[in-house]
């Protein structure tokens, strides 16, 4: 058996040595006529080199240019004889035969090549790196370091005699003006730090090269009101409709330093707002996002059209675009900008005009997280992923339903998301009111518990899918399904057991906001839910998503809860298994009854959702008319007002209402005993006496004989009335609960 280990492992070495023996020996990034491919065409190329003494069978290899993608392309059945070289055409055209093509480009001085053994073992790569035209990039000899051949080698020999070296000094770009808001025109001047440097800019987004604008003089930055439209024009949506009049535009220019043909710096973008009182135009911060065209509005990769694929609903990191933004406050201040990726983000909403998007700040861009305290909400300082959200999904069509919702469950045991609202530039065109957000993930999670972001598991349900793994596993929660299911939780044994799974108290707050905003899209959809893993780590909800809430004002989702087995009338079973199971636990409805009264007296009173309800409309009121113009939604500036009285009348309506069903599927949470009585009267209840409370009684001609105020209390342990001195009859009880009222009749019995 040892010698069997010990032949084993001789053999896999001699292999990983073998295949150390092959290297990319020669590489051309920006191929004009050197070497041309058998249609003619001039793609750029690797060359492949056995170096060593021994046969190299290259079946299975990968040659890629993403190292996390290591195996984008695979070797055919190919064997590289010892000297022999080997040429690959990077042209996207994937082919297999005498000449081989990889099914990637390589994108110059963004994108490197990279050679993987069938075990994924990186065997060699050369980085993103200049070559100037006509001008390769390899090794000579032995040696692993990487120089510049002019002429190109391609098929032969590297020889020392054809190397070159280029003056590739790094440089920076300065401004004479920093990037910000300016009520008047002026003179943008830009230089590098050596003469010799030339800079070229561009102002549509794309990166400069040098065929963009070469800078020989300063750069008049002025107003761009009633310029023609690049991208505002461009359908994205079924439902897209041109934007009405002229769409308001900045500058954003970017520029990048080169010298012997390469750039030798990094590319620096900056977006000034010209014209008059821009800060009172847009009283919120600004985002200036910058994208190659084509990566968001090209047929074949463009994410924010529908495109050959159906682009905007495709994910992954296949799907994530390059981006940079510009986070200026609302004076003007620039106080984040970093280059970033960016994905559709949503459901139903990428079918939408305008998009949701979700940002990526990783170590590959240049900076693994954005660093400033976006929300006023929350005090972190620190994110990984954030979320540019619209309000496409807002059923009442206010842009504010779920910016509210948050806003009214922020004092809440659940964990929403923190938002900012937030006027966006796409490339310098306005691209209307966006709603900044924390993206919910093991990210989110890591920066809020102090726990690794690679220790949780998280699930999400959608329509489509009963459960979809956001990260680690879902083992655990289909177990507590199963026990859930199969065990009488009335039982207080199972009910415990249960409790040590999943935080019932988290668990009923969360329960208690959907089913007080009425939420449409729930819980058949929306819904997301983690846990540590660790040994006693209990599921916990998370609150998001409530384009659909406050909309349906007489929506009772107690129906389906208490419903019989397969007599549902809206959701499948797999979305209620929970609840339908936990409410046959008497201390389990009670508690839910006690928090949804004590929220409708507190978190969610008329008073509270009204006020709440008007400041966020206030930051949005001086901004509609302008998104309206540009997205025609809502339809016009007096329908979305409108829209946003409605959520009013909800906040006066759906106390009543709510109080009628919880009437209807619970046990008052008051009760008076003994009744009839002849001496104490004592009260029996479950509310949570976290709130002020005012009890009267009254005859029953109507007149109040008693009245007490108690603030803060812990219970009515010492409270009764002694009605050994009333007038037999009947009289009423009346509790106001913050702003629910209890009344109950009893009565008195002569001694």
């Amino acid at each position: 058996m040892l010698r069997f280990i010990l032949l084993f492992v001789g053999l896999l070495l001699l292999r990983v040595s073998m295949a150390q023996e092959v290297r990319l020996s020669e590489a051309m990034f920006r191929n004009e006529a050197t070497l041309l491919d058998e249609d003619g065409d001039a793609p750029d190329w690797v060359e492949l080199e056995n170096y060593g003494s021994n046969a190299i069978d290259l079946t299975g290899w990968g040659l890629s240019d993403d190292p996390n993608e290591p195996f984008k392309w695979v070797f055919p059945n190919r064997v590289l004889a010892p000297g022999q070289t080997l040429i690959v055409f990077a042209s996207d055209k994937n082919r297999f035969g005498d000449v081989l093509h990889t099914s990637f480009g390589i994108r110059h001085q963004q994108e490197g090549v990279y050679l993987a053994h069938p075990d994924s073992t990186l065997i060699d790569s050369i980085a993103p790196s200049c070559t100037p035209p006509g001008i390769s990039i390899g090794k000579v000899g032995n040696g692993q370091a990487l120089v510049h051949f002019d002429p190109p080698s391609p098929g032969s020999v590297n020889l020392i005699t054809d190397t070159v070296l280029l003056d590739l000094d790094p440089d920076t770009v300065s401004f004479t003006h920093p990037p910000g808001f300016y009520e008047e025109a002026f003179e943008l001047q830009l230089s590098g730090a050596r003469t010799d440097t030339r800079l070229y800019y561009t102002f549509n987004g794309s990166v400069p090269d040098e065929e963009a604008n070469l800078y020989t003089e300063a750069l008049n930055i002025k107003s761009r009101i009633r310029i023609e439209n690049d991208l505002a024009d461009i359908p994205t949506a079924a439902t897209w409709k041109e934007p009405q009049g002229d769409v308001f535009k900045i500058n954003t220019i970017k520029v990048a330093p080169f010298r012997s043909g390469c750039r030798v710096g990094p590319v620096e973008t900056n977006s000034y707002l010209v014209g008059n009182r821009i800060a009172d135009r847009y009283p919120v911060p600004i985002v200036s996002r910058t994208v190659r065209k084509s990566d968001f509005f090209s047929d074949s990769r463009g994410i924010y059209v529908q495109g050959d694929n159906q682009n905007s609903l495709q994910k992954g990191r296949d799907w994530e675009r390059d981006a940079h933004i510009e986070y200026f406050l609302q004076g003007g201040e620039l106080v984040l900008e970093q280059d970033c990726g960016v994905r559709i983000h949503g459901l139903g909403s990428r079918s939408f005009p305008q998009k949701s998007l979700r940002l990526y700040a990783r170590e590959d861009y240049g900076k693994a997280t954005f660093d400033y305290p976006f929300f006023p909400q929350t005090t972190m300082g620190q994110f990984t992923r954030l979320v540019l959200r619209t309000a496409e999904s807002d059923k009442i069509n206010s842009l504010i339903t779920d910016p509210l919702c948050h806003a009214l469950v922020q004092n809440m045991d659940v964990r929403g998301q923190g938002f900012q609202p937030v006027v966006v530039f796409l490339n310098g065109e306005y691209w209307g009111v966006h709603n900044l957000r924390e993206r919910q993930d093991e990210y989110f999670l890591a920066s809020y518990t102090g726990y690794s972001k690679d220790s949780f598991d998280i699930i999400e349900t959608t329509i489509f899918d009963a459960s979809e793994l956001s990260a680690g596993s879902e083992d655990h929660y289909t177990d507590l399904l199963i026990y859930a299911n199969n065990n009488d939780l009335a039982d207080p044994v199972h009910y415990a057991y249960v409790g040590t799974q999943m935080d019932i108290d988290n668990f009923i707050e969360y329960y208690v906001a959907e089913l007080y905003f009425s939420n449409y899209d729930w819980p058949g959809n929306n819904k997301k839910f983690w846990r540590p893993q660790t040994q006693d780590g209990r599921w916990r909800w998370l609150f998001f998503d409530c384009d659909n809430c406050l909309n349906v004002l007489n929506l009772d989702h107690f129906r389906d809860f208490f419903a019989p087995d397969n007599e549902f009338t809206v959701y499948q079973p797999w979305a209620t298994i929970l609840i339908r199971n936990l409410l046959k636990n008497e201390d389990f409805r009670r508690q839910l009854q006690a928090r949804m009264y004590y929220h409708m007296s507190e978190s969610f009173t008329p008073e509270q959702f009204i006020r709440k309800l008007r400041a966020i409309r206030d930051i949005y009121t001086p901004l509609m008319a302008e998104h309206i113009q540009r997205w025609n939604s809502p339809e016009s500036y007096p329908i979305w007002w409108r829209n946003t009285e409605e959520l009013e009348f909800f906040a006066l309506q759906r106390p009543a209402i709510m109080a009628r069903q919880m009437n209807t599927y619970f046990q008052s949470p008051v009760k008076l005993y003994p009744n009839p009585v002849s001496e104490n009267l004592q009260v029996l209840t479950n509310l949570n006496w976290e709130t002020d409370a005012t009890i009267e009684v009254y005859d029953a001609l109507g007149n109040c004989i008693y009245r007490e105020r108690r603030s803060g209390m812990s219970g009515f342990d010492d409270w009764a009335l002694n009605c050994s001195e009333l007038a037999p009859g009947i009289y009423v009880f009346r509790l106001e609960y913050g702003k629910v009222i209890f009344r109950e009749k009893f009565i008195v019995a002569g001694s």
